[in-house]
């Protein structure tokens, strides 16, 4: 496998690290959106790893978690379709975790020096000295530790786990920031609705929970972000009587996000010739935003957006 020394630290004032860098740099600055998902292996990590525009790389790789340079060894696979693929292995394998973030990449001779945003963690320096076979480690050791000193790392700032790990850490002991979980819709036919919003809009179902002693069952729909939908039924909940032709106060529609104008219209030409009401069509709103609106099969309004 091919190898490299890495070590991390978190970044104090980030403009002034990225002028040292660049100053020092054979190459970048380049930025990148990744989008990383861990799933569980018995050994090392497996993640995938996400680009703006579908693609992405399926990573494997086995490192020690220690302070300072370490060695990783790793194998890259590239793939077409990014989404597909963390279905089907968080559905073979399951989801161990999940790292957003924004890298500035940026070469130094062969080393690759990442400054990285991390949603949810904060910022780093990352240092990835990559090796040439057969090449002894404590060469990538020395490289690694002298770039540090001449980009002004201090020790007290080295890191000993993956972004991932710190994500776990912190979701344990340290509130996160308050977020949307999921949003709860009574039907009387929660299989429908759910045949109905994977039809349309990708969501993945949880299998249907059952209370038989109470008459309830629900199922849970995920997307690949943002918050879930979770579905209900109870047969003695009454049905809403409400005109959903008219506005009222309160909870009105939910907003999909599709992800291009030419994807709102398309799902909204889908829905009319399979029957569903268009609320309103497709349009450009006045602060900016396209959009259209349709009934679901129960007429609650979605909002689908770009």
């Amino acid at each position: 496998m091919a190898r490299n020394v890495e070590i991390k630290a978190r970044a104090g004032n980030v403009a002034e690290l990225t002028a040292r860098v660049a100053r020092m740099a054979t190459s970048g600055p380049e930025e990148i959106a990744q989008d990383d998902t861990f799933f569980r292996c018995p050994e090392g990590r497996l993640k995938l790893r996400a680009f703006a525009g579908g693609a992405g790389q399926l990573i494997f790789y086995e490192r020690p978690d220690t302070e300072g340079p370490k060695t990783s060894f790793y194998r890259i696979a590239s793939v077409e379709d990014a989404d597909a693929m963390r279905e089907t292995l968080a559905q073979a394998l399951g989801e161990a975790g999940r790292v957003r973030k924004r890298r500035t990449l940026f070469l130094i001779g062969r080393t690759r020096v990442h400054i990285d945003r991390v949603e949810d963690l904060g910022d780093f320096l990352e240092l990835e000295v990559v090796l040439e076979e057969g090449e002894p480690e404590t060469d990538g050791v020395r490289e690694a530790e002298e770039l540090l000193t001449a980009l002004e790392i201090p020790g007290s700032a080295l890191v000993d786990r993956a972004y991932v790990d710190l994500l776990e850490a912190r979701g344990k002991g340290t509130p996160s920031r308050p977020r949307l979980h999921h949003v709860a819709l009574w039907s009387k036919d929660i299989e429908r609705l759910s045949a109905f919003y994977r039809k349309y809009f990708g969501a993945c179902a949880g299998e249907t929970y059952v209370n038989r002693e109470k008459g309830f069952s629900s199922i849970f729909l995920r997307f690949d972000e943002g918050c879930s939908i979770e579905l209900m039924h109870m047969a003695s909940i009454p049905g809403n009587a409400n005109n959903p032709e008219v506005q009222y106060l309160g909870l009105i529609h939910l907003a999909i996000s599709v992800g291009s104008e030419e994807e709102v219209d398309a799902k909204t030409e889908a829905l009319r010739r399979d029957g569903y009401t268009v609320v309103s069509e497709p349009r450009k709103t006045g602060d900016g935003y396209y959009e259209s609106c349709v009934f679901d099969p129960d007429r609650n309004r979605i909002e689908i957006t770009v």
